[in-house]
């Protein structure tokens, strides 16, 4: 494993011939990456989006920039890797970069209803239960509305028909879940059709996201992803299990399968 620099000029990520799948992860949280098996690299060519991989097969050198002269971004080459997740604190701190709300007493927004700007705070909204204004800061909220979050993940998982993610040792409730998968196959694979898939599920029976690829032919390396999240959690009772089932537990020759998944969760 390394990490390459790019910056606006083609940099190789790897020598070519390497005859093993390569996983290319880009580290930046706002920048996107772009790929090309020749120079020169332009705005057409394959791209990377922040914290976004891709694997390719190794047999064929690619050179990667950032087409910004001011941008260097940081790229993982993993020879041999076949996915890569972000963890729950690089999703917040490129949340945070791309500036979405974090202020969850709102007290900083104004609408467009007109000048001077309208007085948005939790605190002095109206609600229709009556005036004087209801109690709507953050403090007033009970505890029990307030989650906090706990997390449990499984990582470069292969083929099984039921892997224990996570023994939820308390009723819970289910807010944010990732499950990404990997397929690659070898020059020993024998050219066909194969489908499989890595499903996220809970010990009772729930499904809850799945990914599903195909492969044809030797030396070919896909992947795929699914992120959910929840509005309204889903509730989850003590002593339920969260399981990730890659194929069911059926191999398939010539080709090596790998499943991660994460999962964001609050007791109660």
């Amino acid at each position: 494993m390394a990490i390459v620099d790019v910056d606006n000029r083609p940099v190789p990520l790897f020598p070519p011939g390497l005859g093993r799948p390569v996983l290319l992860w880009n580290l930046s949280l706002t920048r996107t990456a772009y790929i090309s098996p020749a120079r020169p690299v332009t705005p057409d060519s394959d791209s990377i989006p922040p914290l976004g991989s891709v694997t390719v097969d190794g047999e064929e050198q690619l050179f990667a920039s950032s087409l910004d002269p001011l941008a260097l971004i940081p790229v993982q080459v993993t020879p041999g890797g076949l996915s890569a997740m972000a963890s729950p604190a690089q999703a917040a701190d490129q949340l945070s970069l791309l500036g979405l709300m974090k202020d969850t007493t709102g007290s900083a927004i104004n609408t467009t209803l007109g000048a001077p700007g309208q007085d948005t705070t939790l605190q002095t909204i109206h609600t229709t239960l009556g005036i004087p204004s209801q109690d709507t800061t953050l403090a007033a909220i009970p505890a029990a509305l307030q989650p906090a979050l706990s997390s449990a993940s499984l990582v470069r998982q292969g083929t099984t028909a039921g892997a224990l993610v996570h023994t939820f040792a308390a009723a819970s409730r289910l807010w944010a879940l990732h499950l990404s998968f990997a397929c690659a196959t070898d020059a020993s694979y024998t050219p066909a059709l194969a489908n499989v898939y890595a499903e996220l599920k809970t010990g009772s029976g729930l499904a809850l996201t799945l990914v599903e690829l195909a492969v044809s032919d030797v030396k070919q390396a896909i992947n795929g992803d699914s992120d959910q999240g929840y509005f309204n959690p889903i509730p989850v009772a003590a002593g339920n299990t969260l399981l990730l089932d890659v194929n069911n537990g059926a191999g398939v020759l010539g080709a090596t399968l790998r499943a991660s998944c994460s999962i964001l969760y609050s007791s109660p």
